[in-house]
């Protein structure tokens, strides 16, 4: 961890994150002892801990389900003392409503903390759906990310793309949250 965290903070931070690729057949022990080292430091400066755990099938030839590997990430992290819990949306958001919410609130049930989505290997045309479902199952709402700036990325004209574009998709991914917190 090379980042110094009180000099993140001067510079104007207000949160860190960990990236932490989990796999099944890796020791949980060394994932918890970089969480916790992880969590300590932003706290000693005053910032927000958020934990990104992303799965990963094992280096050498076993089976991979993402699904479960979801789900046993949370259950090993979600009871950590970081602030915020970024997940993988189950099911990359696709399916129909009861199974994406039934995965959802199955993530929700192992986590003592808050958590949001990723949109990491969610379509764009469909996070905005995947937001919603996961506020059902018990998520606080989302992180931006490519659902949100992916199409700028090479384009002839970045800021009319991120004013036409991302900006209208942004507010209405706040908007979305803003309704599933007002169901609660």
């Amino acid at each position: 961890m090379s980042v110094d965290p009180h000099k993140a903070r001067e510079m104007g931070a207000k949160a860190m994150k960990l990236l932490v690729l989990w796999r099944e057949n890796e020791p949980a022990e060394e994932r918890l002892a970089m969480v916790d080292k992880f969590v300590r430091r932003c706290r000693s400066a005053g910032l927000v801990s958020i934990i990104e755990p992303v799965v990963r099938p094992p280096r050498r030839g076993w089976d991979f389900d993402r699904e479960s590997a979801i789900v046993a990430a949370a259950a090993e992290l979600g009871g950590t003392e970081a602030d915020l819990y970024k997940a993988e949306m189950p099911l990359g958001g696709k399916g129909d409503e009861k199974n994406l919410l039934a995965a959802c609130q199955q993530l929700n049930d192992q986590m003592k903390m808050p958590w949001v989505i990723l949109s990491s290997g969610v379509d764009a045309d469909i996070f905005g759906r995947a937001v919603s479902i996961a506020m059902k199952g018990g998520a606080s709402g989302f992180l931006a990310g490519r659902a949100v700036w992916a199409s700028v990325v090479g384009a002839q004209d970045p800021q009319t793309m991120l004013r036409d574009v991302s900006v209208p998709r942004l507010q209405r991914l706040a908007e979305i949250v803003d309704e599933g917190i007002a169901q609660r």
